[in-house]
């Protein structure tokens, strides 16, 4: 009886650890849940609140330098306001329109009133805040003042190799060049320009 008595309460020892366990685990799987669902819900925050079919990186991707204004309000989903112009008998004959996506986001872009399209330049506004990276690393921008100057140039490929192997954000585009912007945890930031043939042109920022 003696053992029995034993194995029970060992039995019964058992089973409550494991029960407590249980409970322990279960609550700490639904916190990362929770906090994973709060994670993904704010990144989305841009796209879920945008007025348009894209949120402001994804419509900027989209946006060729040849489109006319209805093809990109087709593209956004709304019409561009108009924010300026060209004077009247000016050479230049252009209009301004914006595409304002969120409080913090817009698509601008200027149209030659002439051809119908893209002359200039479409661009994508956004707070520097929204694509800060903790893997961006602008200590190494010395290389790319060597190898924007040297033979075969310097290729995108090569400034994302450099920057910590991190994906520029693209936030303009015009007939002749990409500009891509880079930001590091401290608000450092990184613009380059490439050319159609993919070599930079031209780089600046806070490093």
């Amino acid at each position: 009886m003696k053992k029995e008595r034993i194995i029970a309460i060992i039995v019964a020892i058992i089973v409550a650890i494991a029960v407590i366990a249980f409970l322990v685990f279960s609550k700490n799987g639904q916190n990362t849940n929770e906090n994973n669902a709060n994670s993904t819900s704010n990144n989305l925050k841009t796209t879920q609140q945008s007025k348009g079919n894209y949120n402001v990186f994804e419509a900027i991707k989209l946006i060729k330098t040849d489109d006319t204004y209805e093809k990109i309000n087709e593209l956004i989903g709304f019409e561009g306001e108009l924010t300026g112009q060209s004077k009247e008998g000016s050479v230049l004959n252009y209009k301004k329109y914006k595409w304002e996506l969120t409080e913090d986001t817009y698509i601008e872009a200027t149209i030659d009133d002439n051809k119908g399209k893209i002359t200039t330049s479409a661009t994508a506004n956004f707070p520097d805040s929204m694509i800060k990276n903790d893997k961006v690393d602008l200590s190494r921008t010395d290389e790319m003042k060597k190898k924007i100057n040297a033979e075969g140039g310097l290729t995108y490929e090569e400034v994302v190799e450099i920057v910590g192997g991190v994906e520029g954000t693209l936030d303009s585009v015009d007939s002749f060049s990409h500009k891509y912007i880079w930001v590091n945890s401290k608000g450092g930031t990184l613009h380059a320009t490439f050319n159609n043939s993919g070599k930079c042109t031209i780089f600046n920022g806070v490093f």
